[in-house]
């Protein structure tokens, strides 16, 4: 069965794409909500039929979704560091420090060694779109897409700098 996860650092797109997704190849949608965002198990019993995946907080689950779909797409989204940053603070969004504990961890198990140095959400930001760099170039990540690309699509708008629904 083939499923896509639509993952990368929060604010990037990624409920957008994997909802355009979905309706572009008629095939169901799976909301993080529905998995109670990052439990994996939970998710595994919900893929009874082809998905795409809504999954920014699985980053970190990456290598084991190849593992478990090796014929499964990852889409790994990212936005631009400003505009994500923007994003998350406007919203109140303030869960950076636990997903850059995430992050690093996943680039510390493939060997790159990380300083965190900085404020969290600009390095939770650059981190996720290195570490979706680094699982591109080992082939866990099937394609990298800057959300600024999606502007464009058909049947969508932009408003006050974030892609939404018309």
């Amino acid at each position: 069965m083939k499923h896509i996860l639509v993952t990368g650092c929060q604010r990037s797109s990624t409920r957008f794409y994997a909802h355009y997704l979905s309706k572009l190849l008629n095939i169901n949608y799976v909301d993080e909500k529905e998995y109670n965002i990052e439990n994996y198990g939970l998710l595994l019993r919900r893929l009874n039929k082809p998905s795409v995946i809504h999954g920014p907080s699985l980053k970190h689950k990456v290598r084991k979704f190849k593992r478990d779909f090796p014929e499964g797409l990852v889409i790994w989204m990212y936005r631009d560091l400003k505009e994500c940053k923007l994003s998350m603070e406007r919203i109140g969004w303030d869960y950076e420090e636990s997903e850059l504990k995430k992050v690093e961890s996943c680039l510390m198990e493939v060997g790159t060694k990380v300083r965190l140095v900085g404020e969290f959400k600009e390095l939770l930001i650059n981190l996720t779109l290195n570490l979706g760099i680094l699982y591109f170039k080992l082939g866990f990540v099937d394609q990298i897409i800057n959300s600024r690309s999606l502007e464009h699509l058909k049947g969508f708008k932009k408003n006050q700098g974030v892609i939404g629904l018309k």
